[in-house]
């Protein structure tokens, strides 16, 4: 597939939010990265956001050795209690 196929620009063309669907992001910042800028480790903050969702943002810190390890760490209530009641005010609606 190339990137100017007529299957990539039916992909890509439109609402990136469709349907009568609620869509919700949650991206962390707070690692600095040289290579990708801010994000969670792994992802770039700049790339979860959608137009037409509700786009949480967590602000965090870098660890483990690599400093990778706030993208899993998001998922512990321990460490990012705010991810929990982000998710609790997604589901309560």
């Amino acid at each position: 597939m190339s990137s100017n196929s007529s299957f990539i620009k039916t992909l890509n063309s439109g609402d990136e939010t469709p349907y009568n669907v609620k869509y919700y992001t949650i991206t962390g910042t707070g690692c600095n990265s040289i290579s990708y800028g801010d994000g969670d480790g792994i992802v770039k903050s700049t790339s979860v956001p959608l137009d037409g969702a509700i786009n949480y943002k967590v602000s965090g810190k870098c660890s483990g050795t690599l400093n990778m390890g706030m993208h899993s760490d998001l998922l512990n209530p321990d460490k990012y209690p705010e991810v929990l009641e982000d998710i609790k005010k997604i589901l309560n609606g």
